[in-house]
């Protein structure tokens, strides 16, 4: 499929990027998939962190998978590690996450597409346990990732898990690839491991709900 055909407009808040620009001026490419596995377009990431899809491609309700059911990556091995599926925002966060647990994790690409690919992994994995990793974005009013997050498990009957930095929290810190890098690997899967049910407000670190619906993550 050439890139004239990619027809639909971006949601609001998401950069697209001149297919012709796009090998001069970034590192990697992660690829956008539907439910059926469909390939519809790319995310490119530069060196700085910048991120531009191509222009014109979809982007609502596609997501980029990190790793498989049961591949033990460095944290649990596959017979800890049940039918479990993250969601996370960003990629670098994803990587950390499945680093640390080993469970499949759905790039979702920006807050505002959580609630689509949650809808779409519960199609394709129907007896997965979903865990929603948020960004805690407690410096952005409204604090859009925990929102979203929270609106995108409780649609359906996932977990949440917040990163929780302490109280010795730096600055700008709001996701769990920022956990991996000032806290450790171990931080990370024990935020996971701590997901529950959200609450009907805004959740946080220290909201934990017991008895979770579906499959939890592996203690």
């Amino acid at each position: 499929m050439s890139v004239q055909r990619f027809k639909p407009a971006a949601p609001p808040g998401v950069t697209t990027f001149p297919a012709s620009d796009v090998l001069h001026r970034f590192r990697a490419a992660l690829i956008t998939r539907d439910a059926a596995g469909v390939l519809h377009g790319l995310q490119f990431i530069g060196a700085s962190g910048t991120k531009r899809f191509l222009m014109g491609a979809r982007v609502q309700g596609l997501h980029c998978l990190i790793g498989e059911q049961g591949d033990d990556a460095q944290g649990e091995s596959s017979a800890a590690a049940p039918d479990v599926a993250c969601l996370v925002e960003g990629f670098a966060t994803g990587a950390s996450v499945h680093e640390a647990t080993g469970h499949t994790v759905a790039v979702g690409f920006h807050a505002g597409n959580l609630a689509a690919v949650a809808r779409a992994i519960r199609d394709t994995h129907p007896q997965a346990g979903i865990v929603v990793c948020a960004d805690d974005d407690r410096d952005t009013p409204g604090n859009p990732g925990l929102t979203h997050e929270r609106q995108a498990a409780l649609a359906m009957g996932g977990l949440v898990a917040t990163p929780d930095f302490g109280p010795d929290r730096p600055a700008g810190a709001s996701d769990f690839n920022d956990l991996h890098r000032h806290c450790a690997l171990s931080a990370v899967r024990t935020a996971v491991r701590g997901a529950g049910v959200p609450s009907v407000g805004i959740v946080c670190a220290e909201d934990r709900v017991l008895r979770p619906t579906g499959p939890t993550p592996s203690r």
